[in-house]
């Protein structure tokens, strides 16, 4: 490993940009974790139950 210096560069260049681009879309993201999740957790709840009630009337 020769190119050390190099690699180290290459090694910082996509992590700064990808802190930049986190730090850029951190705000945006953030409501749509907090409103999605519990929508998401809700409707898979829900597809569940449908699920077990399906299964629950078909036999």
């Amino acid at each position: 490993m020769a190119s050390n210096g190099l690699l180290r560069s290459s090694g910082a260049a996509p992590r700064a940009f990808m802190a930049t681009l986190a730090g850029a879309f951190f705000p945006f993201f953030l409501p749509l974790l907090f409103f999605f999740s519990p929508a998401a957790a809700a409707m898979g709840f829900v597809f569940a139950m449908a699920r077990r009630e399906e299964k629950a009337t078909r036999v």
